[in-house]
């Protein structure tokens, strides 16, 4: 565990007459499962009483305020980076919140891949608009065309310090933009999350309307900026570079790595629930089946704390529509390419998630890579109950989890299985005790 005077993560929120949205984006950062962090607000010469009011009563966990004269965006930004305490950065407008699972998501991928200098998502817009973004792979030539990486993007510190923090425009509202940019010409590179991790508030016009109604001038500041990036020759080399798929070295070789991923605060357990992890191949209502979804359901109208992890890569998972079961959804090949090369990150994950979350029973439906760990979970936590849960039934295809779960019975406390299933596993399963129908 970190000490509480070494977060690993930094929080900055400037404020300019939006007092009244502050606390809500506290809110949500003390409500994210990741909490070895610090968060600075500064107050850049507001004027509005109600926000001079709040800010001088601010007194939240984990909080700190700055205040100075007008001074704008940029500048208030890296004064509070300079002073930040953090490894990574995030930078959140007054009213902006993150998902209780972003920040998590951002540090772990950071720590396996040093390449990357910093992690996106998607995002949807509240208040005066409403609206959904959910990116693709990260591309830096497309970045240099179409900004496609949300302002609260979590960031490495070293990285800000390489391009010397963000820049001041002559019209504000780019900055993000130009500052993503930069980090790309300095080497690093940028991962998008295709998960909705960000809200973020619109309330009537604000700078970035200023800035989309002055988009052309803007632009040609970024240009002036990074003018070789803009070169004719240097644009074409890198629409053909960015044309592959880059591949993404995992730091497997730092010594201190399994510790460092295994060493930040979380959130506190609510003593009183009980913490179930489900392991699944993906989250898509219909392609689970019914009996799984019935089953989650129900457990989560028990006073039950419910964690999802899946396993396999799926377009147009169902995230948002399972975040009303579980805001607790780690879809493993969306923040790991190498996933199913280097399985040790899998290991560390559910160590982690295990122990942290104080889980109390483990679910496993249909995931092969799952059924790949039951030994590694086993040997690690043998007090917690794994139960198989309506295994697959297809005696033509490597898809016969029926046959897995045969394989796998000495790790497994209890098959829940419908009558069919039963039938089968009651000729090979020893202990007839463990064979539930529900």
């Amino acid at each position: 565990m970190a000490p509480e005077d070494s977060p690993l993560v930094t929080i900055v929120i400037p404020c300019y007459n939006y007092g009244k949205y502050v606390n809500a984006s506290i809110d949500s950062l003390l409500n994210s499962t990741f909490q070895d962090i610090e968060i600075i607000v500064v107050d850049d010469g507001s004027t509005d009483e109600q926000t001079i009011e709040i800010l001088d009563q601010l007194n939240r966990p984990k909080t700190r305020l700055i205040r100075q004269e007008n001074q704008g965006l940029p500048a208030v930004r890296n004064r509070a980076i300079g002073e930040a305490k953090g490894k990574y950065i995030i930078s959140l407008d007054p009213g902006d919140k993150i998902h209780p699972t972003f920040m998590e998501k951002a540090f772990w991928i950071m720590e396996v891949y040093p390449i990357i200098g910093f992690v996106s998502s998607g995002l949807r817009a509240v208040g005066t608009e409403n609206w959904e973004f959910i990116p693709g792979p990260y591309n830096f030539y497309t970045e240099l065309h179409q900004n496609i990486v949300c302002g609260h993007a979590m960031f490495r510190k070293q990285g800000w310090e390489d391009v010397g923090g963000y820049k001041k425009m002559h019209v504000m509202g780019y900055e993000d933009w130009n500052f993503w940019i930069s980090l790309g010409e300095s080497g690093w590179i940028g991962y998008l999350i295709p998960e909705i991790l960000f809200s973020y508030l619109r309330v009537g016009k604000s700078m970035v309307h200023n800035a989309i109604d002055n988009h052309n001038l803007l632009l040609n500041q970024i240009k002036e900026f990074h003018p070789e990036l803009y070169k004719p020759q240097k644009l074409a080399e890198l629409k053909e570079k960015w044309k592959q798929s880059y591949d993404l070295a995992p730091n497997l070789k730092h010594p201190s790595l399994i510790e460092d991923l295994n060493s930040y605060i979380v959130k506190p357990i609510p003593k009183h629930k009980n913490r179930v992890l489900f392991i699944l191949p993906w989250i898509k209502e219909k392609a689970l089946e019914s009996e799984v979804i019935h089953f989650m359901k129900k457990l989560n109208k028990q006073d039950t704390e419910i964690t999802i992890v899946t396993t396999m890569d799926i377009k147009d998972s169902e995230f948002e529509q399972f975040n009303e079961l579980t805001t607790d959804i780690f879809q493993m090949t969306s923040y790991f390419p190498h996933f199913y090369r280097d399985n040790i990150f899998f290991k560390q994950l559910l160590l982690k998630l295990i122990t942290s979350r104080g889980i109390d029973t483990i679910y496993i439906n249909n995931s092969y890579e799952g059924f790949q760990e039951l030994y590694f979970i086993k040997k690690h936590f043998p007090y917690i109950p794994i139960k198989n849960l309506y295994p697959w039934l297809d005696n033509n295809s490597s898809w016969d989890y029926v046959r897995v779960s045969i394989e796998n019975d000495k790790y497994i406390d209890e098959h829940i299985v419908t009558k069919q299933v039963k039938e089968i596993l009651i000729n090979v399963i020893g202990d007839k005790s463990k064979l539930i129908t529900n």
